[in-house]
């Protein structure tokens, strides 16, 4: 089996550091399976990449010329510029690492890719849309197709990509079907995953005894409180929602300021993975209800009769441009935790999302 990622898994995680990444490419080396990276793939995720690390350290930067002008003593030394060039540096050479361990492969863009590609877009043959765009999935698409013609002919493939607008059927778990008649015209067939984890969780092993009971016995649910508190700092603000109705309609959170109440329940063991006999990883759903103090900004304000100036004063003083408030969340998490003999060990959170 033959594993080809797209452009949107890896920017999702570019340094394969993630348990679902790491479960990927484990599978593909037990199996005698390869993960093959495809050379317009390589590209975007190298593009994006550097877009996105020059936009951070320029802001960290900014942050701290701006904390410098207003007085703010003991500031670190930051040379965008220099962070850029070493965390672009060390993530080459992370990738080269997995392909000279031959956990990657990496496939060239064919020439008469680029032609079959132009020509769909114009005809809007999917995965091109009707406007004519998504022309660099049509050619990761093609480049597929050529790369499995090439290969072990009749075996089966595999195509991951959370891109399920282009790719996928209206399931959003199959290939759309206009992709399945390019396959069968090459005489191949292949299998379309939205997601690592929709991946790993068709293809883990099954361990009867690690189920809910067993994992609600041994995991230590304060150290997992513990870190989902960290998490919370920086989670996107859009996840809170502010309680008092009064106040909704003219604020929306920005920064977790107090923790009032944070609520953890283990949901479901949702993989189960034996990376080797020493080590297996299990990967658990949680359900978090959060209600926490924090500080708000206005983004509107209530009408009026009174255009005098006052207005504006009464304004400020009944609604403030910050406020802090009470707040409530409902999210759920995916964490890890390392199995070792009858014992069961807490060991990140690889994310938290809103239910």
């Amino acid at each position: 089996m033959d594993i080809v990622i797209d452009a949107n898994v890896i920017i999702a995680d570019p340094w394969f550091r993630s348990q679902k990444m790491r479960v990927l490419l484990d599978f593909a080396e037990k199996r005698f399976s390869q993960v093959l990276l495809l050379e317009p793939v390589e590209m975007e995720v190298r593009a994006h990449f550097k877009r996105e690390v020059t936009a951070l350290a320029k802001s960290i930067e900014d942050a701290i010329k701006k904390a410098e002008r207003i007085g703010i003593r003991d500031t670190p030394q930051f040379d965008a510029t220099e962070v850029f060039n070493r965390t672009f540096t060390a993530w080459e050479e992370n990738l080269e690492k997995l392909v000279r361990s031959r956990r990657l492969f990496r496939i060239p863009l064919e020439p008469s890719v680029l032609r079959e590609a132009i020509q769909r877009a114009t005809e809007r043959i999917p995965p091109c849309t009707e406007s004519g765009k998504e022309l660099r999935d049509t050619i990761i698409w093609l480049l597929f197709i050529e790369t499995c013609k090439k290969r072990r002919h009749g075996e089966q493939y595999v195509f991951i990509s959370q891109n399920t607008k282009d790719f996928a059927a209206s399931d959003k778990t199959s290939l759309r079907q206009e992709l399945v008649g390019d396959l069968a015209q090459n005489g191949l067939t292949a299998l379309y995953y939205p997601s690592p984890e929709a991946f790993n969780k068709e293809h883990a092993e099954r361990f009867e005894h690690i189920n809910l009971e067993w994992v609600q016995a041994r995991l230590n649910l304060d150290e997992i409180e513990n870190s989902v508190r960290e998490c919370l700092k920086e989670v996107r603000n859009s996840y809170f929602h502010i309680s008092d109705s009064d106040y909704r309609n003219y604020y929306e959170p920005m920064f977790v300021e107090h923790i009032r109440h944070l609520n953890v329940e283990i949901t479901e063991p949702v993989l189960i993975w034996d990376f080797d006999e020493h080590s297996i990883e299990v990967s658990i759903g949680c359900g978090i209800n959060v209600e926490a103090s924090v500080e708000c900004r206005r983004v509107n304000a209530p009408r009026s009769t009174n255009f005098y100036s006052d207005y504006y004063e009464d304004i400020d003083d009944d609604f403030p441009y910050t406020r802090v408030l009470n707040c409530d969340a409902e999210l759920g998490a995916d964490i890890s935790a390392t199995v070792s003999d009858d014992s069961l060990e807490f060991t990140n959170i690889e994310a938290i999302y809103p239910i």
